[in-house]
């Protein structure tokens, strides 16, 4: 298993492309920033190592220019890439000395597998690894802009085979969580219990900034990422965190709480079932009941962020219908559509064999005590009011989805 060194600031974005290369059957490790990416490089020696550049930001360039400095680093394929086409920032890539360039497109991560396979298949690198800015490939008509020649000192790397390796006996790194990752947990748990209780309004942004922080911190431990399951939710997590930290106006005690429930079932979740990389990756499917095309079309989207297969049905009758040819992991339902309510759906579809304990999460505009009495009744899990953030809804449908694993949540009405 080829091993892949990402070094992506933004925690969330570093999660998805980790999951993309797992999947693709890569050993991959994330870090944050140039200093932790050249002390995993001392410590262990990857194939390739896959840069995120940023416009107006040259740490990743001097990055580069430091591992084409080091005798074991110099001849380490690099592929740099951006989420923006930025010629000139690609040319400085290539004249410091990246393997290939790549401006990601609509396939995402994937091009960065995509650019790490031909890397690793190509001739050049498993005979003898090229010159750093010998070969770029040119995704994007946009990256054909003429490069800068190398320094002569660069240009003529050593084999790959005259690096030094780890020594043998050297321990591969730790997949369990540190006792620094505990600690970062012990800080989400107090810091989203506060959430859920009476607080002063002020000190609302400064509490989700910390909680950002931290999460960002636990989630950089290496066992924690490569539990499929914990990533997928901690990753949602932190994209509500940091949406409503940029926007606290936007916060209630729906999705304040959604907060809290995500982080005591992804302690649940590490503590029932540790990390392991022989962890399939999971594979769920949610159908969404809603009679307005625009919100079942929001619902989609947010779960398919969220990398969850989804469907849609526009009612009762043909929500049933679907039940019955296809398997579901989870529903979420309207209250009020034309025909049969959310509510009696609901029942019927507690009756039909296999779907007794499944979760159902009420999706509706009734955001009152009697809907949410009524939803209890019919055999509802959870309640989310309309309008909803598409990020909440998404880590409130990955809360119920680990808590049929690990018992780690009661029904929230």
């Amino acid at each position: 298993m080829k091993n892949i060194l990402i070094v992506e600031p933004d925690l969330a974005f570093g999660m998805s492309y980790v999951r993309s290369f797992i999947v693709a059957g890569f050993q991959p490790t994330h870090v944050t920033s140039g200093a932790k990416a050249l002390a995993t490089l001392n410590r262990s020696r990857p194939d390739v190592a896959v840069l995120s550049l940023r416009p107006h930001d040259s740490r990743t360039l001097k990055l580069m220019k430091e591992i084409r400095s080091q005798s074991q680093t110099r001849a380490l394929p690099v592929v740099a890439f951006a989420r923006e086409n930025v010629g000139s920032l690609m040319a400085d890539a290539r004249s410091e000395g990246a393997t290939e360039c790549v401006v990601l497109g609509p396939g995402g991560a994937q091009d960065l597998v995509s650019a790490v396979r031909r890397i690793l298949h190509s001739p050049e690198v498993s005979e003898k690894s090229p010159a750093p800015n010998a070969r770029t490939a040119t995704p994007t008509p946009a990256l054909a802009a003429p490069s800068t020649p190398a320094p002569p000192a660069k240009a003529t790397p050593p084999a790959r085979e005259s690096a030094p390796q780890a020594a043998p006996h050297e321990p591969a790194p730790s997949k369990e969580p540190s006792s620094q990752a505990s600690n970062a947990m012990e800080k989400l748990k107090a810091l989203s219990r506060s959430l859920v209780g009476p607080q002063n309004q002020s000190s609302l942004p400064q509490l989700l900034s910390d909680l950002h922080r931290i999460g960002q911190d636990f989630a950089a431990e290496r066992g924690i990422v490569e539990h499929r399951l914990a990533a997928s939710l901690l990753e949602g997590l932190l994209a509500l965190i940091k949406e409503l930290s940029e926007n606290p106006k936007g916060a209630n005690s729906s999705n304040l709480r959604t907060i809290y429930q995500a982080v005591v079932s992804l302690e649940k979740l590490l503590h029932n079932q540790p990390p392991s990389a022989a962890q399939p990756a999971p594979q769920f499917r949610i159908l969404a009941v809603d009679d307005e095309p625009g919100i079942r079309n929001m619902i989609k989207r947010a779960l398919t962020s969220a990398h969850l297969i989804s469907d849609t049905a526009k009612d009762a009758t043909e929500a049933l219908e679907l039940s019955h040819r296809e398997r579901y992991d989870l529903f979420l339902l309207d209250i009020s559509m034309p025909g049969l309510s959310g509510f009696e759906l609901c029942k019927k579809l507690r009756a039909l064999a296999g779907y007794k304990e499944t979760p159902m999460i009420f999706v509706t505009a009734s955001d009152n005590f009697e809907s949410r009495v009524r939803s209890a009744d019919s055999g509802g899990n959870d309640f989310i009011g309309k309008p909803f953030l598409p990020k909440e809804l998404a880590v409130k449908v990955l809360i119920h989805l680990m808590s049929r694993r690990t018992g780690s949540i009661r029904s929230a009405r």
